[in-house]
């Protein structure tokens, strides 16, 4: 959804470095391979791909990268899908709603940085500690969910 990823882009302003864009799951995949990512937001449904074969692709970005942070978001997340996501190693995911704001794209990075670091002992931790001063600067009113 180029709106979304527009308002997700403008969000992660002064804390990723770079954020790239792209439209299905195939090439997600080849980008972080290429690219090398700390992090990947994705929505679940991309174009062309169902919910099961998006769980697939994820479930393969995480055995390919154990460090990146993943956080997945759908208009139609199901307690099914959300079992299944926090099964496969899903960092952080959410229900996309259509009055989705700033600040919560930003919260959720973080939210799932701060599980990545749980999870992993050799997670970033500058980039956890960058990421809590940025999101405290930028958006002093928000909460860690």
């Amino acid at each position: 959804d180029e709106n979304f990823s527009t308002l997700v882009a403008r969000a992660l302003q002064g804390l990723a470095d770079e954020v790239d864009r792209v439209d299905s799951w195939e090439k997600a995949l080849i980008h972080i391979e290429t690219e090398k990512d700390d992090a990947v937001w994705a929505d679940l449904r991309m174009p062309g791909t169902s919910e099961e074969q998006a769980i697939e692709y994820i479930a393969k970005l995480r055995k390919a990268n154990r460090g990146i942070v993943i956080v997945v978001g759908s208009g139609f997340i199901t307690p099914y899908v959300r079992a299944r996501l926090d099964q496969i190693g899903v960092d952080s995911c959410f229900y996309k709603t259509g009055d989705f704001k700033a600040e919560q794209v930003a919260s959720l990075i973080v939210l799932g940085m701060m599980r990545a670091r749980m999870r992993n002992e050799n997670f970033n931790n500058k980039l956890l500690t960058k990421a809590l001063e940025w999101l405290s600067e930028r958006y002093p009113t928000v909460a860690i969910p």
